[in-house]
């Protein structure tokens, strides 16, 4: 606080409320707005850091217009095209692919490596190396070619697509049908994945 400032409060004789009030606070507070906006920007510099230093594959690709609303919990390595739309409380694993003008509904969820084709709604959950796309979501298939981009063996690939329609296109309930792919392909980590994905609580099921 500059001491012309306190003379000038002297000189009216200012009691102690008067200088914090006229005086002090005046003084002081651009001062203490501009260290806290400081401050909030070298700590989501520290979290983005941290984030990149503890993450294999980076926070992924946010495009133009993306849009990410309350409590969402998004995986690494995730990319959004221009205008994807996320409601509250979406979960999304990693790695997951979402085209341009994309909206989901909120508390869905979404598994590892999908892919969720462009100008698609999503109201229900998508499995993990699932491929949905249409106005209201519809699962077409497999994310094969991102099976493959990821590193995934040609045998894994051959017992998840063959697990793939054993549980979507059998016979019976899903639930029944994806416990007894768990079992029958017990060794291949991706189809216990998926059936795990399917038997889990969700508000938004398949």
């Amino acid at each position: 606080i500059p001491k012309a400032l306190l003379e000038v409060g002297r000189v009216y004789r200012f009691d102690a409320f008067q200088v914090i009030h006229r005086i002090v606070l005046p003084a002081v507070v651009p001062s203490l707005f501009t260290s806290l906006r400081q401050g909030v920007q070298q700590a989501w510099l520290s979290v983005i850091f941290v984030e990149l230093l503890s993450s294999s594959e980076g926070l992924g690709f946010f495009m133009a217009y993306s849009h990410v609303a309350h409590d969402c919990r998004i995986g690494n390595g995730v990319t959004f095209a221009n205008g994807v739309a996320l409601a509250g409380h979406v979960e999304m694993a990693d790695g997951v692919i979402v085209g341009g003008l994309s909206a989901i509904q909120q508390f869905s969820r979404v598994g590892r490596n999908a892919f969720i084709g462009g100008v698609t709604g999503v109201p229900d959950d998508v499995i993990p190396y699932g491929m949905v796309v249409g106005d209201r979501a519809r699962l077409l298939g497999l994310n094969i070619i991102g099976l493959k981009r990821r590193g995934h063996s040609r045998d894994a690939i051959h017992a998840l697509r063959a697990a793939f329609r054993f549980m979507f296109f059998g016979e019976g309930l899903l639930d029944d049908r994806a416990r007894a792919a768990r079992d029958r392909w017990s060794a291949v980590e991706q189809v216990r994945e998926i059936a795990d994905f399917v038997l889990a609580p969700s508000k938004r099921p398949i």
